[in-house]
């Protein structure tokens, strides 16, 4: 996923997924009720330009190291093999300037549940009460679009 010709190419023999995550969300805007959430995870998610659709952009990330073992140890990887699967995905730290919250998965399973439904509740409290940020998705767009844009 880290290489665009080959994510257009398999973009083009899917279709319009941009479209189809759009009407997802403008979907859910209209059939879920106001204190309800709507979570969508998507292969590229940032890069793809989803985030145009959404409230709230939420990156989780892990530490290399912790990844590369949870790959060897969930897929049976050697260590060669999960530094190479690792290597072929942008690194979350590039991903940062587009998202609103990102969440370390460094800890076990409970904690991570823990802190999702903390961070859950913050955003829905934030919400509810109208203080939610503007996401800062749009922005980071914008100025990714105008350098892409340059002759």
């Amino acid at each position: 996923f880290g290489n665009a010709e080959e994510m257009a190419r398999l973009t083009g023999a899917i279709g319009d997924i941009q479209a189809e995550v759009c009407g997802v969300i403008d979907s859910w805007r209209t059939s879920l009720s106001p204190n309800t959430i709507g979570l969508m995870e998507a292969v590229n998610f940032i890069e793809a330009g989803y985030g145009r659709f959404s409230d709230f952009t939420w990156l989780f990330a892990v530490d290399n190291k912790l990844a590369i073992q949870r790959l060897k140890d969930r897929n049976n990887l050697t260590t060669e093999m999960a530094e190479q699967r690792l290597s072929s995905q942008r690194a979350w730290q590039d991903r940062e300037p587009a998202v609103d919250l990102v969440t370390l998965n460094n800890g076990s399973q409970e904690e991570l549940i823990e802190l999702v439904e903390t961070e859950i509740s913050r955003i829905r409290f934030q919400w509810t009460a109208g203080t939610l940020p503007p996401s800062k998705y749009m922005s980071w767009w914008n100025t990714r679009e105008h350098k892409t844009n340059q002759p």
